[in-house]
């Protein structure tokens, strides 16, 4: 095999993607240059897996994704195998002798020739107006314009200290006691109504 005809890796943009599928068709950026000078532009690989951290964990998948969109950069890493009967669910030998090929490659989003700035302190997620930090001691700040939590029940455990208002549509309980029923004696004898 002639060495010029090896691909290892290289880095590339993102022409479209499938999401549901978690393949893209990509696009090489850097041109192989001939012996004779001349630039040889490469072609567009389609159905390359994209790269994500996942695990199956007890059946239950953990995975973290980013979106992706067209004029993305990825790196693009080249199999020693061809990958056709693989990504078809073999584990067999394949039927081609290829190696090294542009068609047999795996794409990892974030590849960029002007990368954003980093925090160089704290773990980051980061996307549009909202981010995640975790400071080398524990601490978590979260910053973002509307925080949801869908969770049938959940537990805090330790103080809470709120700077705003606080709506609440459900029960509110304190020691076993409901603010919607809660009635105590008044200033002058009697009981308070509950509140309304």
């Amino acid at each position: 095999m002639d060495f010029s005809d090896i691909n290892v890796s290289l880095p590339g943009v993102v022409v479209s993607y499938d999401a549901a599928a978690c393949r893209a068709t990509v696009l090489p950026t850097i041109p192989k240059r001939l012996n004779d000078g001349s630039e040889l532009a490469p072609p567009k690989i389609v159905n390359v897996p994209v790269l994500f951290p996942t695990a199956d964990v007890n059946g239950a998948v953990a995975q973290i994704t980013v979106p992706i969109k067209p004029n993305d950069g990825v790196f693009l890493i080249f199999c020693q195998r061809s990958l056709e009967n693989w990504l078809n669910g073999s584990n067999s030998a394949p039927d081609d002798p290829r190696m090294m090929d542009l068609s047999d490659a795996f794409a990892m989003p974030g590849c960029n020739q002007k990368a954003p700035s980093a925090d160089g302190n704290n773990l980051s997620i980061s996307y549009g107006e909202g981010s995640i930090k975790i400071a080398p001691n524990g601490e978590v700040t979260i910053k973002t314009p509307k925080l949801t939590v869908n969770a049938p029940t959940s537990e805090f455990t330790g103080n809470v200290n709120v700077t705003g208002n606080v709506t609440a549509k459900g029960e509110v309980q304190g020691k076993g006691i409901n603010l919607s029923t809660h009635k105590h004696s008044g200033d002058s004898g009697g009981m308070t109504g509950a509140p309304q």
